[in-house]
Parts: structure tokens; C-alpha cells; sequence
């Protein structure tokens, strides 16, 4: 069983498996594989990920990379809870995800 992902990830996730498949037929789905067996492995070890440095401890946001895809699936703990809260390319800026950190962020 894998982590949750929040409505952005699954967004982010569908949009850069689009695209790819675009760009190079056959990829997306191989992009897809690769994020839900980082979000498995970071179910299972969370303490595995990278920590992202800047956030409240008890958030323990970790990132997991995938330099293949350079696409970074990014976890934390949200009101209590482990889940994946954002499928962050490497072209974005850092941390455009954290106001993901709490449930009221805007839908």
C-alpha cells in the first residue's frame, strides 16, 4: 500500500505524465511506476527521503528523488497523517508546495 496523495499531487502527476508521453512515448507510464514505488518507499521508510530544511520538525517533510525524471515526490505529515503532497519537477522553485503543509489550503 502506498501514501495518500493529495488533489495537487494527483494534478501534478497527471500533468507531467501527459506531457512526457507526448515528448517520448512510453515514458509517462514509466514515470508513474517510478513515483507510486517512491511513495511505497516512503511509506514503508519514510526516513529515507531527503529532508527539506525550513519546515517545523514534526511536519517531517521529505523529498524523494527521481533523477531519471528529475521529478522530486515530495511527503510530509499533514494533521497527523503521512502523505504525498506534491509531484515537484526540478524547474520549479523550491517550496512553491508549502502551503500544502496544512489541510485549509485553498482547493
Amino acid at each position: 500500500m502506498a501514501l495518500p496523495f493529495s488533489s495537487e499531487a494527483v494534478d501534478e502527476l497527471d500533468w507531467e505524465v501527459t506531457h512526457l508521453e507526448i515528448e517520448r512515448p512510453g515514458w509517462g507510464s514509466k514515470l508513474f511506476d517510478e513515483v507510486h514505488e517512491r511513495a511505497r518507499l516512503a511509506e514503508e521508510h519514510p526516513e529515507l527521503g531527503q529532508a527539506v530544511p525550513g519546515h517545523d520538525p514534526r511536519l517531517d517533510v521529505r523529498r524523494f528523488v527521481i533523477p531519471k525524471f528529475g521529478i522530486s515526490v515530495v511527503v510530509a505529515v499533514v494533521e497527523g497523517e503521512r502523505e504525498v503532497i506534491a509531484i515537484a519537477p526540478g524547474r520549479e522553485k523550491p517550496d512553491y508546495w508549502k502551503n500544502r503543509l496544512t489541510k485549509e489550503r485553498a482547493k
